[in-house]
């Protein structure tokens, strides 16, 4: 099989997010006929390198990680792929493990090292272009975990560390400070229970409106 081929296999599977009415723009953008690559995305011609470097450039994406995963998708069966989809079906959610991984500030390629694969291909993963198998998840997930335990423990140093912190700062303080300090933290006690109370009686309006009898 060609390179050109590898290239149009990924390619082909990410015009699925993309959307095949945005071929035109795609063609536009590479300087080809839209005709020219409705036929190399149907099998019925090849591109040129050049116009392939251009069009992976536009969709921001490694040439050579595309290849590959391309050459890969070649060797694994589309019914082995539909079959890990289905055993995930209802299960699990790409898009949950993407909020998972931007909440605790991990990059694309430090989950792709753990997995030993692409971040083109990872990407494909959480994009739910490709799907997961059960033993990627559970090192991720388990990874995840990790640095949960990590940044909790990190968490409770900090805070601990600002209490002290505070703690000596007020004892450092003069009498006349002290009180002035104490009466302006219960002066924001009070106004955050006022906007607590408040908060709570609109979210109760709301359940109250919404509720299905």
């Amino acid at each position: 099989m060609e390179i050109s081929e590898y290239f149009r296999l990924a390619i082909q599977l990410y015009m699925k997010k993309l959307g095949w009415g945005s071929q035109k723009q795609i063609a536009t953008a590479i300087g080809i006929q839209q005709s020219y690559l409705s036929e190399f995305l149907n099998g019925k011609r090849a591109i040129s390198e050049n116009a392939r470097v251009r069009l992976v450039e536009y969709i921001n994406f490694n040439y050579e990680e595309i290849i590959a995963l391309g050459r890969k998708l070649s060797k694994q069966p589309v019914e082995q792929l539909n079959e890990q989809r289905e055993a995930l079906a209802g299960r699990f959610k790409p898009e949950l493990l993407c909020l998972i991984r931007k909440k605790n500030n991990v990059a694309i390629k430090d989950f792709a090292r753990i997995l030993y694969i692409s971040e083109t291909e990872y990407i494909f993963k959480e994009e739910g272009l490709l799907p997961f198998t059960f033993m990627e998840l559970s090192t991720l997930f388990q990874h995840i975990g990790a640095i949960q335990d990590n940044f909790n423990k990190r968490l409770d140093n900090d805070i601990t560390s600002n209490i002290e912190s505070f703690k000596n700062k007020i004892q450092s303080l003069r009498f006349e400070d002290k009180q002035d300090l104490k009466s302006r933290l219960l002066k924001e006690r009070s106004e955050l229970k006022k906007k607590f109370a408040k908060t709570y009686r609109k979210l109760s309006k709301v359940k109250k409106n919404t509720e299905i009898f």
